[in-house]
């Protein structure tokens, strides 16, 4: 029975310290109602309660950003040291720059080859055009009564014999040359347009196709050159005037290679012919390989300067 008493002056103690020190003695009993709520929300993980975006956005941000392709090796170095903001600010600028650039090119591009088109259509209208006029110029010239009776009266004749039907008639004769010399003058300008604009299309493309003709001195000699050479085939003076397509020019430059490679080949087979009795033949040994190469050197280094097409044939059979 002391036993119990005891117990119950401890019991009565601790619920007194407790109280003392502001904390309910039964906050810490169990509740019977809740019992089931907090076991079932002490059964789950903190964890579970995470948001799956979060490890997508970690794993975005520890991702390497790629430096752009089209920067040289140094560059790319060099931008992998940099922060990582940085970073995406220079990638995400060189696409946009990118992409501007690819659709600008598209559309020069599109613009580009629709004036093509638009000069080319011009161009097939003009020698349409042209084509009608010298048919018409040779219908006047034929069929035409008064200009075939104007060309056949002696005019002189006439005027002593009857001056006014002479002069009716030269008038008229004079009113109808008038208006073939019109339309012939016509045509001659259509002629002459469409000669610049093919001289302009072939001038912008052997720009492209060769090095020295940006160069007017060499591409004067190269001319020149060329004009010889077409006159040594047989070509006129005024066959030789209409070549202005790059691609005669360009043929016609190859044929001039070719024969003048095919000469110096020539010439250097007949120079290594058998050697006369009295001459002494160096043993193979014995020759200087070093001056030939120089000698090669110093014809490409000529052919680079002048542009001249024998330049070019001696510095590669030099270098044969």
């Amino acid at each position: 029975m002391a036993e119990t008493n005891d117990a119950l002056r401890m019991d009565s103690a601790v619920d007194e310290i407790l109280s003392a020190l502001g904390e309910d003695p039964r906050e810490g009993a169990p509740d019977e109602g809740l019992e089931g709520a907090d076991d079932g929300i002490s059964q789950q993980s903190p964890d579970s309660f995470d948001d799956g975006d979060d490890t997508a956005v970690e794993d975005e941000a520890d991702s390497p950003i790629d430096p752009p392709p089209s920067w040289k090796a140094d560059a790319k170095r060099q931008f992998r040291d940099l922060p990582r903001d940085l970073q995406k600010v220079i990638a995400d600028r060189e696409r946009e720059r990118e992409t501007h650039f690819s659709r600008t090119q598209q559309e020069t591009a599109e613009a580009r080859k629709a004036a093509m088109a638009e000069r080319s259509a011009v161009q097939n209208e003009r020698q349409a055009h042209v084509q009608g006029l010298t048919q018409l110029i040779d219908q006047i010239q034929t069929l035409d009564p008064v200009i075939a009776e104007g060309s056949r009266t002696n005019w002189t004749n006439l005027f002593q014999q009857n001056p006014a039907l002479a002069q009716s008639k030269w008038n008229q004769y004079q009113h109808h040359l008038q208006c073939l010399n019109a339309v012939t003058t016509h045509r001659q300008q259509l002629q002459a347009r469409s000669m610049q604009e093919e001289a302009r299309r072939s001038h912008a493309r052997l720009n492209t196709e060769l090095d020295f003709w940006r160069d007017p001195g060499k591409r004067a000699a190269f001319v020149s050159d060329m004009q010889r050479y077409l006159a040594g085939n047989g070509f006129s003076n005024h066959e030789i005037g209409n070549v202005v397509d790059a691609r005669a020019v360009l043929v016609a430059r190859k044929a001039m290679l070719y024969d003048r490679l095919m000469a110096e080949q020539a010439r250097i087979a007949a120079a290594r012919r058998a050697p006369s009795a009295g001459r002494v033949l160096r043993s193979q040994a014995s020759v200087d390989h070093s001056e030939g190469s120089v000698r090669a050197h110093k014809l490409k280094a000529r052919a680079a300067r002048t542009g001249r097409l024998d330049d070019a044939a001696a510095a590669v059979l030099a270098s044969l």
